[in-house]
């Protein structure tokens, strides 16, 4: 259910969450197929643009575990190449690949904004702080998904290969774990950063006044 504007802690931002899903989703299924919005960066932002629309700040600030990181990870691989003429990591060889639609890869620079627009929002709302059991399962979920059923070809959250961390040939359920341990450990820091930062988020929105007491008869 969306909550009415009067109630709702992101008023103007639900509207730009529901053009961005508009026109991010057929823009990347069209692109790379449906098993890449199983890719943590892209589940992120679905569920982040789900929780600016519905009001829901837990749905914020989950994905706000990821968000930070990731968007260091992918500037300095972007950086790396426009200033070196290499790539850091490879995570953003796409951005330069032109079998990929121009429309594709630009709005891939949602990796820049994301952060600051969640916790733009968190700010507004607070931090739920059972972001971080939420964050923890769903990358639990996918990472398993990765391993099986998911095609190898789609190397989802690089399980199969990427990032390799000395981790070159082995099997995807101990490249999984390890992506896991490393994620949660910087969930885990996340966490406590938000937690210190932002006030704690109103569970139930609207914002409903306490009942007066019924008069007696």
């Amino acid at each position: 259910m969306i909550l009415p504007g009067e109630n709702h802690p992101y008023p103007r931002l639900r509207w730009f969450a529901l053009l961005w899903l508009l026109l991010y989703l057929p823009t990347y299924a069209l692109s790379y197929g449906a098993w890449h919005f199983l890719a943590l960066c892209n589940l992120g932002v679905i569920v982040s643009s789900l929780g600016l629309l519905l009001g829901r700040p837990l749905l914020i600030g989950a994905p706000a575990l990821l968000a930070l990181l990731l968007g260091v990870i992918w500037l300095a691989d972007v950086l790396w190449r426009l200033l070196l003429g290499s790539f850091l990591h490879g995570g953003t060889a796409y951005m330069w690949d032109p079998s990929i639609h121009w429309l594709t890869r630009t709005l891939s620079l949602y990796h820049l904004l994301w952060p600051p627009l969640l916790l733009y929002a968190l700010s507004r709302s607070g931090y739920d702080r059972r972001s971080l059991a939420l964050q923890g399962g769903l990358t639990a979920l996918v990472l398993g998904i990765g391993v099986w059923p998911a095609p190898a070809a789609q190397n989802l959250n690089f399980v199969h290969a990427g990032f390799d961390l000395a981790l070159a040939g082995a099997a995807p359920s101990l490249r999984a774990l390890v992506v896991a341990l490393l994620l949660g450990s910087a969930y885990g820091l996340t966490h406590l950063a938000l937690c210190y930062l932002f006030k704690p988020a109103i569970r139930t929105w609207p914002r409903t006044p306490p009942r007066s007491p019924t008069p007696p008869d």
